[in-house]
């Protein structure tokens, strides 16, 4: 009895284990600082800028966003089971709900990131737009891939 138990056990980690869908290894903006990743339509771009806080250094998704020719700042995050979400950058040190513009689940290669919008802010993004694509481009000469 012990026996099957134990084995329950290590399937359900495995299968708990298996489950996560960690970014962890795969390509999203961070792993490319100094790039610049823009959209056509909507009109989006943001870079990957680093930073140094407390002694460590961070990476953060900074850009803008064009309505109506009129420019806001923005700012990206991208969690580790791939959900993105596009704020407007505000006084606050982290977003709040009411600064979101644009929210979606985002796929990823080296020189694209796609995201399918579930959620949207009324005024900010045109209601026929369901999927954003950004297409990665180098700030540096020497940042070809």
């Amino acid at each position: 009895m012990r026996k099957v138990i134990a084995l329950l056990l290590v399937l359900l980690l495995s299968v708990t284990l298996c489950g996560c869908n960690s970014l962890v290894y795969k390509p999203t903006p961070y792993k490319f600082p100094g790039t610049m990743w823009v959209s056509e339509d909507p009109d989006i771009y943001f870079i990957v800028e680093e930073y140094e806080h407390n002694g460590s250094v961070h990476k953060r998704l900074r850009g803008e966003i064009t309505v109506d020719g009129i420019s806001s700042e923005i700012e990206v995050y991208i969690s580790n089971s791939g959900s993105v979400v596009i704020s407007l950058v505000t006084s606050k040190p982290y977003y709040h709900y009411d600064d979101i513009i644009i929210q979606g689940y985002g796929s990823f290669s080296r020189k694209k990131m796609s995201i399918k919008v579930t959620r949207r802010r009324r005024g900010w993004l045109d209601p026929s737009i369901r999927d954003i694509t950004f297409i990665k481009e180098a700030l540096y000469l020497d940042d070809v891939n």
